[in-house]
């Protein structure tokens, strides 16, 4: 089970739903034995993936993409098609106290984009990223803020930079940090048979 000591990142975890990142998309593109595992995971999580990893997930030049990314690619596109939420399809869900489908694909509002580039700017005024360096964070800040938004777990293989955006939130007065709840996919996998928890599962 995926679970947390940080009590405000226990939020995300409440809904069960598991926010999948580009890095998590190629991962599962790149090893068919994890179709087995997100089959036994959607049993108790919604598995949300962001239309935005249509930039990133079997992104090449001809020849040279993974085949098996670029049909990941193509699923989610028609995902997006047939199957698509945002924040407000999300609040409707949980006002009619109904559990969202077990995969959709998540599009982000003009909230999500706005909230994104306020993400972005707090990095460069407070870890003085280069504008260049926060750039290539574009895609990151969105699907975090999307996540956030969707108060799901984030899944993804580049906890680095993705950390980057919980380190810049606020605390709460107790000192709790307000962080979402970050995992890899090797923690989905554990979690099968183990409790995982954050951010134990991120330290050294």
């Amino acid at each position: 089970m995926l679970t947390t000591s940080n009590s405000y990142s226990s939020v995300f975890l409440q809904q069960n739903r598991l926010f999948l990142d580009s890095t998590a998309l190629i991962d599962w593109a790149a090893r068919p034995s994890v179709d087995s595992v997100f089959d036994d995971i959607q049993r108790e999580y919604s598995l949300i993936l962001c239309t935005a990893s249509l930039l990133e997930v079997g992104f090449g030049a001809p020849g040279k993409a993974a085949v098996r990314e670029i049909e990941r690619c193509q699923s989610l596109y028609e995902l997006g098609l047939r199957n698509v939420i945002d924040s407000f399809v999300l609040r409707n869900f949980e006002v009619d106290q109904k559990r969202i489908p077990p995969i959709c694909a998540y599009n982000p509002t003009a909230h999500e984009w706005y909230a994104s580039r306020t993400h972005l700017l707090t990095l460069i005024a407070e870890r003085h990223l280069s504008i260049q360096t926060t750039r290539r964070l574009m895609l990151d800040a969105i699907v975090y803020t999307c996540a956030w938004n969707a108060r799901a777990a984030l899944v993804t293989d580049n906890t680095k930079d993705f950390m980057k955006f919980n380190e810049t939130q606020k605390t709460l007065p107790s000192g709790v940090p307000r962080h979402l709840p970050i995992f890899t996919m090797g923690n989905v996998m554990s979690a099968q048979n183990s409790d995982v928890s954050y951010p134990e599962n991120l330290l050294p």
